[in-house]
């Protein structure tokens, strides 16, 4: 489909111009089907594409397979291999929020598109590792700026 291709153009770009134009591309094709004026046009994960050093990435890696998983900062910073403190610095210097709030993001995205696909919300919270149904609406409410029912309304699963 047209993913497809977009991955196939960008693999060409970076092939003929290198990684730092292929990522550049990429984060300018960050475009959602369905925007309120309030939605960022960003992507935390894309952006950690950018700024992470290779040994992070493999981390990120690991948190967007596993997000249900419990990540403590102490958990985190052992699979990368590093301190506590060490990952936070570098996680706030490139991405301007720390590992476990890139935890959250990544479960928050992963929330958004099992919410579009029509899953209950009960479900992804389980899925996406909130815990509970409140943790994933506080989450919302705080990173979103709307509750999960606002985020459904305007985006959830296309009614005919």
């Amino acid at each position: 489909g047209v993913s497809t291709g977009i991955d196939l153009a960008l693999a060409i770009i970076e092939e003929d111009h290198g990684t730092s134009i292929s990522l550049d591309v990429a984060q300018e094709l960050v475009v959602y089907l369905r925007r309120n004026g309030g939605q960022r046009q960003f992507s935390h994960l894309l952006e950690a594409q950018i700024r992470l050093e290779p040994k992070l990435l493999k981390l990120v890696d690991k948190i967007t397979n596993e997000p249900a998983r419990n990540w403590t900062l102490s958990e985190l910073s052992n699979e990368a291999n590093m301190s506590p403190r060490t990952l936070d610095r570098k996680f706030n210097q490139a991405l301007g929020v720390s590992p476990v709030q890139f935890v959250e993001l990544t479960r928050l995205d992963q929330a958004k598109t099992l919410l579009a696909k029509g899953v209950s919300m009960k479900q992804v919270a389980g899925l996406c590792g909130f815990g509970d149904l409140q943790k994933m609406r506080r989450s919302f409410s705080r990173h979103m700026g709307i509750t999960t029912t606002e985020y459904l309304q305007h985006f959830g699963p296309a009614r005919y």
